[in-house]
């Protein structure tokens, strides 16, 4: 009986080890296409960027007239860009803190690797801007990524549950 009972514990623990190493792959693999699209956007010129925020900028602007506000679709435009520097790095260090947690032992350097690695994406980020055709490197795009990384990083603390 006792033998039966060690089995079904190691068993149990090997179970746990391959849906950790699942768990671990998965989450690396959603913060690296991320990261890819990130610098995706980062290398695409000034007109296409200009067209795809300018694209949403009018959709969402339509929307908000539609219940009658009036919107003044210049500022609405330079508005949804600046909220795009802040969610892409948000949601960056969201998924870069999930795919650390699993892999490191300890919360804090997880949260320091999550910050500094996110940091250097953002400087990086704007530095590939600086060169992409029509674009420019901006510091208050770079303080907008840093502040998104830092909200990414405090939800990604937040969503983790403690064990039990």
């Amino acid at each position: 009986m006792r033998y039966h009972r060690k089995m079904e514990q190691k068993l149990e623990h090997y179970k746990g080890g391959v849906n950790m190493a699942r768990k671990r792959i998965i989450r690396w693999i959603l913060a690296l296409i991320w990261l890819c699209l990130t610098m995706y956007l980062s290398m695409q010129s000034g007109n296409d960027s200009a067209s795809v925020s300018g694209w949403l900028a009018q959709s969402f602007s339509h929307l908000i007239e539609s219940v009658g506000i009036n919107v003044d679709y210049s500022t609405f435009h330079v508005v949804v860009r600046k909220l795009a520097h802040f969610g892409v790095h948000l949601i960056l260090a969201l998924l870069i803190y999930r795919a650390f947690i699993v892999t490191r032992s300890y919360q804090k350097s997880a949260i320091l690797l999550t910050l500094f690695t996110c940091m250097v994406v953002a400087a990086f980020d704007e530095g590939i801007q600086s060169i992409s055709p029509g674009r420019a490197m901006m510091l208050g795009d770079m303080m907008i990524n840093l502040f998104g990384v830092t909200c990414g990083t405090i939800l990604g603390i937040l969503s983790v549950k403690e064990p039990k």
